[in-house]
């Protein structure tokens, strides 16, 4: 299913004092298992990531929706230029402490 969403990168540059969204370089970092915020002009809706190659995405939606040609656990493709926000999941990298090396 590839739905009409919105294009926040463009909100971004007409309304720059008032809308934020995430930069190219996070954009780019995306990966299976990050969710994203997009909206189809109604409502705004997170989608878990199971695909990320370049600016073309693909997830499942991650919440009930008022849409009426997908819902909650729908696959979807869309671009990264329809992303509102982000959530990273994957782990932080750990640091183990060696003993005698300061």
């Amino acid at each position: 299913m590839i739905p009409r969403l919105v294009d926040a990168q463009k909100l971004a540059r007409e309304y720059p004092k008032s809308f934020e969204v995430p930069g190219s370089d996070t954009l780019a970092s995306l990966r299976s298992g990050d969710s994203v915020k997009v909206c189809n002009g109604k409502e705004r809706f997170w989608v878990r990531l199971t695909e990320a190659s370049g600016s073309q995405l693909r997830g499942v939606v991650s919440n009930d929706i008022r849409a009426r040609r997908y819902g909650k656990g729908d696959t979807i493709q869309f671009r990264a230029r329809n992303v509102y926000d982000v959530q990273i999941s994957r782990p932080q990298k750990k640091y183990r402490f060696v003993a005698g090396l300061f």
